[in-house]
Parts: structure tokens; C-alpha cells; sequence
């Protein structure tokens, strides 16, 4: 009996499914711990699995795939995707926007403390400096943004935040509240942008200041793409926002964050925000260089940094450290600003 999708579809696999399958989970275990970064066109037997941010896999029909990292996983992911279009001949726009939007369990895990660190330590002392006014716009770039768990939850929480600000400003009681808020999610990956489209219209998210994504990719000097840099406002940022790249990108991209976040902060109230596992004075916890060794077996450029490298090239770009908050999982919270 063919095996088939979520949609009740049949997903003809061959003529002998159950061995051809087993041969592709075999096949996918051993391709995914020698894949290199960056995009490679890879032949691979059909049919194959695959492989999400959120550990799922299904089961479907090609020849060639790319192969490339997001986040601390590898996502195998068609070259010339089979849809339901395809199979059924008929879908909807319903379906197709379910299809896109992705999930992170991870993400839904550490929302809430990033949140309260973000909270606590940038918004709530940045509305409350004397500089601030209650028509102050406070903008938001989200770099590595990811699939948009992240931006629905801060900008929601952040938006409610920013509004009770004006309620309990005497000076606005006659203005009727206004979203000031602008934040900016982007990412490199075509299908996290696409996911991050679908939690910014799910959550009614343009309303509160959430801009299209972006693509955005960092080397020594900063953003690489002019478009982006185009499109991005002049003014500085309240925020920039990183959570989860230092360590699964090149050090290059380190660099460029430092760069953009020297030149783009607000430099009287702007932070940058890095989240993420890190080594201190050398060593970690177990789990964590383990995790070192299993990056740098997937490309020699990854790895969980040191703390000290990652404070003093901050540093060297004109930025110092002003808080180390330690969070779940083995995993800190960093928050620099342009040094004074």
C-alpha cells in the first residue's frame, strides 16, 4: 500500500515502497553529518525524507536535492519540489500558506525568558529615559530571524507594552493610541522569510509595526545585499536582535553584526541583543562541546565561540559588553551598546 501526505494524497514511491524507503532513511542518516555548507546539488535515490527545523520527516518523490544549514540542523529540502498541485492537481491558498509556515520548538521554549531579559533590560528603560517621548518610534532589526516565532511573540508583547506607555502618559490622553513600533525580521533563507510571511499575517502582525522580511546576510563588513541596506531606515535602531547565529555561521558574520551594530544603534538607547551557547575561559558544560564538536564536523567554520573572542571583537568594533545573564539550557544572554 503507497504511503501517503497529511492531505491523504498518494505518494507513489516505486513498485517496492517499503524497501525503497528504508534505503532513503539510510541514506539520509548518512549524507546529513558529511554535508558541507553552503548549497550543494547532491544525487539522491528516491524516494527520500524530508528533514525540518522541528525534527519531522515525510516521505516523498525526487532525484536532486540542496543541502543546506539553518540554525543547528540541516534542512534537506527539494530542488524541484513535488506539491500537492502536483499530486492532486488541485490545492488551496489555505494549504499552501499551512505548507509554508514552519514551526520551532525550540524557539517556543525560549520566547518567554528572551522576552522578559528584552523587556526588562532594553523597552522598559528605553520608554522611561527623559529622551523618550511617547511619539518616540522604537525600531527593531531582527537579524537570523529564523521562521517567525521569535517576531510574533516579542512584537505582540512589545506593541502592548509600548500602547500602555501612551495610556499612562498624561500627555497623550487625548491622542487615540498608535503602534510605534518598526521592526524589521530577516533572514538569508528563502523559506524562513516565507514562514515569517505567514506568522506576520496569522497575527494580524503588519498592524503593530512588523515589516516584510528581509533578506540578510552578514560578512566582515556588514550586510552584503544593497537592496536590503536600501530598504532599511536611516534612522538607528532601539534594537538589533541575535539569537542563535554566532555560533552556526562563519566568524565573519560575527564581525559584520559588530559592524552593523557600531553604526546602526541608537547611541543613546540602542542595544544588541546575542543569544546563544558559548564557552567560557575555554571549556563549557559537556552538552554544550558536544555540540561544538558536532558543528565543526558539519563545517570547520561553526562552533560555539568564546565568550572572551566574541566580548573583545565586540570591542574592537567600538561596543562593550554591559550585561551577561545566564538562561535556560546552558545559554546566555548578551547585551552590548555603543561604547561611550
Amino acid at each position: 500500500m503507497y504511503p501517503s501526505d497529511k492531505n491523504n494524497n498518494i505518494i507513489r514511491t516505486s513498485t517496492k515502497p517499503s524497501i525503497n524507503i528504508k534505503r532513503s532513511i539510510l541514506s539520509s542518516l548518512f549524507i546529513i553529518p558529511f554535508a558541507v555548507a553552503g548549497k550543494s546539488r547532491i544525487p539522491f535515490p528516491s524516494p527520500c525524507f524530508i528533514i525540518s527545523r522541528n525534527n519531522s520527516a515525510r516521505a516523498t518523490t525526487t532525484d536532486t536535492h540542496i543541502v543546506y544549514p539553518i540554525q543547528s540542523r540541516y534542512r534537506i529540502q527539494h530542488a524541484a519540489p513535488i506539491t500537492n498541485r502536483a499530486m492532486s492537481g488541485s490545492t488551496s491558498n489555505s494549504d499552501e500558506h499551512t505548507s509554508k509556515k514552519r514551526e520551532s520548538p525550540a524557539s517556543q521554549r525560549n520566547k518567554a525568558y528572551i522576552w522578559e531579559v528584552l523587556k526588562s533590560h532594553v523597552f522598559e528603560p528605553a520608554t522611561k529615559n527623559d529622551a523618550v517621548t511617547v511619539t518616540t518610534l522604537v525600531r527593531v532589526l531582527e537579524v537570523a530571524a529564523g521562521n517567525g516565532v521569535h517576531v510574533d511573540h516579542f512584537a505582540t508583547q512589545l506593541e502592548s507594552l509600548l500602547l500602555q506607555q501612551q495610556a499612562d502618559d498624561t500627555s497623550s490622553s487625548k491622542q487615540p493610541p498608535r503602534s510605534l513600533l518598526e521592526w524589521y525580521p530577516t533572514d538569508p533563507d528563502s523559506e524562513s522569510r516565507d514562514s515569517i510571511e505567514c506568522y506576520i499575517h496569522d497575527g494580524a502582525l503588519a498592524s503593530k509595526g512588523v515589516q516584510p522580511p528581509l533578506s540578510l546576510t552578514l560578512d566582515k563588513s556588514g550586510i552584503m545585499e544593497p537592496e536590503t541596506f536600501s530598504k532599511l531606515p536611516s534612522s538607528h535602531f532601539t534594537l538589533i536582535s541575535c539569537i542563535n547565529m554566532i555560533h552556526i555561521s562563519p566568524w565573519s558574520a560575527t564581525l559584520g553584526l559588530f559592524q552593523l551594530a557600531a553604526e546602526r544603534l541608537d547611541p543613546t538607547n540602542g542595544y544588541l541583543y546575542c543569544y546563544g551557547p558559548y564557552k567560557v575561559g575555554g571549556t563549557a558544560v559537556e552538552s554544550n562541546l558536544n555540540f561544538d564538536q558536532n558543528l565543526q564536523s558539519r563545517n570547520p567554520e561553526w562552533g560555539v565561540r568564546d565568550l572572551e573572542t566574541v566580548v573583545q571583537a565586540a570591542q574592537d568594533a567600538g561596543l562593550e559588553l554591559v550585561e551577561q545573564i545566564d538562561m535556560p539550557a546552558n545559554n546566555l544572554s548578551l547585551l552590548f551598546r555603543t561604547r561611550k
